[in-house]
């Protein structure tokens, strides 16, 4: 009998407002083991942000929550699907974390195409960031440990924060 094994979120492109999740089942008969995948689009709301273990960048293509952007950064940012959109740029995004203060996410890829927001929450690790995921809520902590992020799963194991953003207050 075949068992879900994992889930990856897969950015839609070409789909208007949805993100692509990809579940798999493993199934193994005698010595051969049978992987069958299964794209299923999910709508995501807009201003809604995806939290993703497996993105390597936080993206957006909202250009209208990104501060400074860099239209010099420019690439192509690959899914897992094989698919791949060009990104036009790298900024911030200043949000207002669980207590009201701002908190800014930096390198963020502005990517036109991508219909859905993401944060990479390795991306947030690196930066001194914890985060923790228990009875069905994640937890995003900043470097003081203070909360940040608490959001429930949602169906298909996802998590998604709606965030509420401001403009960058200059001192």
């Amino acid at each position: 009998m075949a068992q879900p094994e994992a889930n990856v979120v897969i950015g839609a492109a070409n789909h208007s407002g949805v993100m692509m999740l990809a579940t798999w089942d493993i199934e193994r008969v005698s010595s051969q083991i049978h992987l069958t995948v299964k794209v299923t689009p999910m709508l995501v709301p807009d201003g809604v942000w995806v939290l993703d273990t497996g993105a390597s960048n936080h993206m957006t293509g909202n250009r209208s929550v990104l501060s400074r952007l860099d239209e010099g950064v420019r690439g192509l940012v690959r899914f897992g699907d094989g698919s791949h959109v060009s990104n036009q740029g790298k900024g911030s995004v200043v949000i207002q974390d669980h207590a009201k203060g701002h908190k800014v996410l930096t390198n963020v890829y502005f990517i036109p195409k991508l219909k859905s927001n993401i944060v990479s929450l390795g991306q947030l690790e690196e930066k001194g960031f914890k985060y923790v995921g228990e009875n069905g809520k994640l937890c995003v902590y900043d470097q003081e440990r203070t909360l940040l992020i608490s959001t429930p799963r949602v169906g298909n194991r996802l998590y998604l924060a709606k965030f509420g953003l401001d403009s960058p207050v200059c001192l």
